[in-house]
């Protein structure tokens, strides 16, 4: 194993980036020392979501499972169904 210099490179540091849409949300991923696009980031096998946020009791719903979710307050604080 080899020591690190004090004066050793910069670390890779991660952003994530996010296209907060109005009807679609997506989020990217790059790193500091890459020079390739950013990585688009999946959610349950997609790329982008559905723009809406709903809670459920203590639980925080995004995407298509904010909208579809009987009872569910919006941010609004309006409830759906």
């Amino acid at each position: 194993m080899t020591k690190r210099s004090k004066t050793a490179a910069s670390p890779d540091i991660e952003f994530i980036g996010f296209d907060l849409g109005h009807g679609e949300t997506a989020l990217a991923r790059s790193f500091s020392r890459s020079h390739a696009e950013p990585e688009i980031l999946e959610h349950r096998g997609v790329r982008s979501l559905i723009t809406a946020v709903a809670r459920r009791g203590k639980s925080v719903l995004i995407g298509s499972d904010a909208l579809t979710l009987s009872g569910a307050q919006t941010g609004a604080g309006a409830e759906t169904g």
